[in-house]
């Protein structure tokens, strides 16, 4: 069943200051449907993880060892990697930007709009080049404003991970 009956759960978010995240499996709601795999999803298919979902989906395979998988698509295949490389980008970035990206994770105030235009900035040179941003990709910008997953889950800023993820 999808998840809409349970909605109303929704208020203990509003009141109570509770989480409440709704799921829905496949084939339910608003999740993918797949009316002629039933009961043969494993047999082959290949599984694309993207920002946390990769580490799921590294997890998954090493956990499940699926006899179908015929490929793991994931962009993180080490956190360690992944900082890396963001800083050797970061690098790429002129001086005085770098130097406004240091000052505001020194000082806690990332939500600062200087160091979300850096930030813009960093997404034009090396997230996507197309301007304006293709529509699919700044509805997904324009979604993430509400940093509270994301700074729980990788931390403050753009550039250092936090241990939570990485474990």
């Amino acid at each position: 069943m999808p998840s809409n009956y349970l909605k109303p759960y929704g208020q203990l978010a509003d009141k109570a200051s509770i989480p409440v995240v709704l799921y829905d499996s496949i084939g339910c709601g608003k999740s993918t449907s797949l009316p002629k795999k039933v009961g043969g999803v494993e047999e082959k298919f290949s599984f694309l993880g993207h920002s946390y979902g990769a580490a799921l989906a590294a997890w998954y395979t090493v956990i499940r060892q699926l006899k179908g998988l015929r490929r793991l698509i994931s962009p993180l295949p080490s956190w360690k990697l992944w900082d890396e490389a963001q800083m050797d980008l970061r690098h790429q970035l002129t001086q005085e930007l770098q130097d406004i990206l240091d000052g505001h994770e020194t000082e806690k105030t990332t939500d600062s709009s200087e160091y979300k235009d850096v930030i813009t900035e960093f997404y034009r040179r090396h997230v996507c080049r197309i301007k304006p941003f293709p529509m699919d990709l700044q509805e997904t910008l324009d979604a993430a404003r509400d940093p509270t997953m994301i700074f729980t889950m990788y931390g403050e800023d753009e550039f250092h991970t936090l241990v939570t993820v990485k474990d």
